[in-house]
């Protein structure tokens, strides 16, 4: 379900405020569009992570003694959940989803032991 071609997928995040803490519940609604005649599938699944990301300066010297003055992009993963939202389970052969709208809600608990500098309100 993932071809740019085949189906427009949108997250709506059920509040304004994108900024979450640790402990709190990040829930909305997952809608695909689909454009073509049927869409078969094995799962309907939303992964979300959390990743830090930072830049250090340059620090290492190219050839003929250059300096080197493109940082370093860093990224660490901190957290990454996986929410199947619908799936073929004992009852169901086969998931084919017709063309049109498709929408599946969600709520996701982040952990409480999340990294100091997302733990604490502003």
């Amino acid at each position: 379900m993932g071809s740019t071609n085949s189906v427009n997928i949108t997250i709506n995040l059920d509040r304004t405020n994108p900024f979450y803490f640790a402990g709190e519940s990040v829930s909305g609604t997952v809608i695909a569009d689909i454009k073509e005649e049927h869409v078969k599938v094995d799962e309907v699944f939303l992964v979300l992570k959390g990743k830090v990301g930072y830049t250090t300066d340059p620090s290492d010297f190219g050839p003929y003694g250059s300096r080197n003055m493109d940082g370093f992009f860093h990224e660490v993963s901190f957290f990454s959940e996986k929410k199947v939202l619908e799936n073929l389970g004992p009852e169901k052969k086969e998931l084919i989803y017709h063309s049109g709208q498709h929408s599946w809600k969600f709520n996701i608990q982040l952990p409480p032991q999340l990294p100091p500098t997302i733990n604490e309100p502003l």
